[in-house]
């Protein structure tokens, strides 16, 4: 039922376009993943342009917990459409739960609910979404860029010191701030002041604003971070990925050696699928983000699929590894972040993907016939200035949809495309 009840709401929310355009929590093509490349595109073109970026990361109290009935009822009707029958319906939904604590099969007292959405329920992360979705509008108001996920909100502004003083960029920042605070406080939510995280990325040139900066939120100073974890991916003040690539190596290890503890008494089937779960899932969470970074740090993240590999298949450290890798048909780093750049670029021109990741990607108009060349499926690659500009998935994206040879570029379904990609970069890896 409550799925039948989701369906019916996404459905009217998508058809009069009353989402929040960057809100990622619980919609059909949205991910953690899509939400960090935006605001990691934004982040390095604003830096491409000789720019600093005020990355400010905020945290709720218990958010899902104390959620206002009666708030969130007004909130449908008013700002959703959603009257009648079916706000009746999501009432009584939330009316009359209790809840209680069992430890060795005893129970206490049921306590009943007067506030909050059910967690682990299909329909409580979808209210809660609606609830705090008057949160964009404040960030819009103070001329912030704004990304939410669920109850992880970010607050990021860009600015060219040479043109503005930082101090009147803080100041925006902490007015921003401060009018969140306030309709937390109307909505009885709680902002966790000493929790709020606050990163600038600046190039070298400006790396003494990276921590110098500070924001008073409440009655806290908050100093800037040399790296945040955002979403579970390391961003630190540069936006080299070095400490999301060093966590990642720290994680994956872990579960290498924990196979190899084991690896004399399976076989090596359950051992390519416990590689595949436990260590090319970390390997491949938000990839994307790491397009272009410096050959050495993905040499590092290489050694580790490498080494998966040599368990998998009992290899000494001096056995060459390639045929284990074909033979395991696993592609390597390089273009297994090229694999996920392209199919959420097909994703996105197939309308499959996010409107904020789609908007940063156009066709070509050569504005004039050309016989050589079909424009038709090529898409346009802005200009940049730096390396940090080539890594953003503005220009990522174009970059290496383009490489592609055009059977692959004119391609419709999903399931083909990836197949025919993977073959595509599979033989490129091996056979070129």
């Amino acid at each position: 039922m409550e799925r039948v009840v989701a369906n019916r709401i996404s459905e009217h929310l998508n058809e009069y376009n009353l989402l929040d355009t960057y809100q990622s929590a619980y919609r059909e093509g949205h991910s953690t993943e899509t939400a960090l490349l935006r605001v990691q595109n934004d982040i390095l073109r604003a830096m491409d342009d000789g720019d600093v970026v005020i990355l400010l990361m905020l945290d709720l109290s218990a958010a899902f917990d104390v959620v206002n009935h009666q708030v969130l009822l007004r909130r449908l009707k008013e700002r959703f459409g959603i009257t009648g029958d079916a706000l009746d319906w999501i009432e009584s939904y939330l009316s009359n739960r209790t809840q209680c604590v069992r430890i060795d099969g005893c129970d206490s007292d049921k306590c009943n609910l007067t506030c909050g959405v059910p967690q682990g329920s299909v329909l409580g992360p979808i209210l809660f979404s609606l609830f705090t979705t008057p949160l964009g509008d404040i960030g819009h108001i103070h001329k912030m860029f704004n990304h939410f996920y669920a109850d992880d909100s970010q607050y990021y502004i860009a600015f060219n010191p040479k043109e503005i003083n930082p101090e009147n960029v803080v100041y925006q920042v902490e007015k921003c701030v401060s009018d969140v605070r306030k309709w937390m406080l109307e909505n009885r939510l709680k902002l966790n002041d000493d929790k709020t995280e606050l990163i600038v990325f600046a190039s070298k040139r400006y790396s003494h604003l990276s921590t110098s900066l500070q924001l008073k939120v409440g009655d806290i100073v908050i100093t800037p971070s040399p790296f945040v974890r955002d979403l579970g991916v390391f961003f630190d003040d540069r936006l080299s990925m070095d400490t999301h690539v060093a966590n990642t190596r720290k994680q994956a290890y872990h579960q290498i050696r924990l196979i190899g503890q084991i690896r004399p008494y399976i076989t090596t089937e359950i051992a390519k699928s416990l590689m595949r779960c436990l260590v090319l899932s970390r390997l491949d969470y938000c990839n994307s983000l790491l397009f272009d970074i410096p050959k050495c740090l993905l040499r590092k993240l290489q050694v580790v699929q490498n080494t998966a590999a040599r368990v998998v298949f009992k290899l000494r450290r001096r056995d060459h590894i390639t045929p284990a890798l074909i033979s395991l048909h696993w592609l390597p780093m390089d273009m297994r972040i090229k694999y996920k750049v392209l199919l959420l670029t097909f994703k996105c021109l197939r309308g499959l993907g996010p409107v904020y990741l789609k908007s940063l990607l156009s066709f070509y108009n050569a504005g004039r016939s050309l016989r050589s060349t079909s424009t038709r499926d090529t898409l346009f690659i802005p200009r940049t200035r730096t390396k940090l500009g080539d890594r953003a998935f503005s220009a990522a994206a174009p970059l290496l949809w383009n490489s592609m040879p055009s059977t692959l570029r004119d391609q419709q379904n999903i399931d083909t495309f990836k197949k025919q990609l993977k073959d595509y970069l599979f033989v490129s890896a091996y056979e070129s």
